[in-house]
């Protein structure tokens, strides 16, 4: 096979992506414009606005326990206002009365100001860690690492800035379910949390 030579980045045509794209991305821009070498020549087309994708919009929710030591950011995909909620039926869920969503199209973010203060209790198959506040007792978010990435399902008793008749309930019962079975269905519905880097100021976000 003979070496195809790239495009030229002195052509006429990167003066025009140059105004759109701004000098340092013309290399980027030029080449996302090229489908195919033929007979000789770079064939290049203007990418059509159906090829890209609609931006995604997220509502952003506040929670927190009582008293404020632990504090939860959630970024939901904003589908509408209604948010499906699940009423877990086991022991603990029943006596703290607490009720969960996710959405595994979101992200979160977790602050806890004293880490002292909170005891990470587990129980059953011990794969889930419910964040209990000592000071105010309130568990506003469990989480669950699976293959290096942390996982939750959140308190919506616990949130801050929902209106509750947006909350829509449903009884789930997960009674029997394996270990593999369980860690399964966390990675397809739970949020995943967003890494942040080095030095990006979290207080902004919760």
């Amino acid at each position: 096979m003979r070496n195809v030579p790239g495009p030229d980045l002195n052509h006429p045509d990167s003066q025009k992506l140059e105004l759109s794209c701004g000098t340092g991305g013309v290399d980027r821009c030029l080449r996302a414009q090229i489908t195919t070498y033929y007979f000789g020549h770079w064939q290049m087309h203007e990418p059509e606005l159906t090829d890209m994708p609609d931006p995604i919009s997220y509502r952003r929710i506040r929670g927190s326990c009582h008293c404020g030591n632990i504090r939860v950011t959630f970024d939901r995909p904003d589908s509408g206002p209604a948010i499906p909620v699940r009423a877990c039926g086991c022991s603990l869920c029943t006596k703290h009365r607490a009720v969960w969503t996710s959405h595994p199209d979101g992200q979160f973010y977790l602050r806890i100001a004293d880490d002292s203060r909170v005891r990470r209790y587990r129980f059953g198959t011990k794969t889930a860690d419910f964040h209990v506040c000592l000071t105010c007792g309130v568990i506003p978010i469990v989480t669950c690492v699976i293959e290096g990435i942390r996982y939750a399902v959140f308190n919506v008793n616990t949130f801050d800035d929902v209106d509750r008749s947006q909350l829509v309930e449903t009884a789930a019962s997960f009674e029997g379910e394996t270990t593999e079975n369980r860690l399964a269905r966390r990675r397809r519905n739970w949020t995943p949390e967003e890494v942040r880097s080095e030095g990006e100021d979290w207080a902004a976000s919760c």
